[in-house]
């Protein structure tokens, strides 16, 4: 059967640094849709959004690290 029909939806997780004035400092895939067009589209997806808002003051440091899941839904 074809992929879409084996794998109704995929998961990826991207790991994200934002400084504390906003700027984007990294961004990574932590774990593969296993789909190379979707990884590279939402790392691309995340470069664009750059600046993003000024760290809120709640938290602390120089930059903070997120870890962001993403699901996407094969409609076909």
């Amino acid at each position: 059967p074809p992929r879409s029909t084996l794998f109704p939806y995929t998961t990826l997780f991207r790991s994200v640094i934002i400084g504390r004035d906003g700027r984007l400092l990294d961004v990574q895939i932590a774990q593969s849709s296993g789909i190379p067009q979707i990884d590279a589209g939402v790392i691309g997806g995340v470069r664009r959004g750059s600046p993003y808002a000024p760290l809120p003051d709640s938290i602390q440091g120089a930059s903070a690290t997120f870890y962001l899941p993403l699901v996407s839904v094969n409609r076909q």
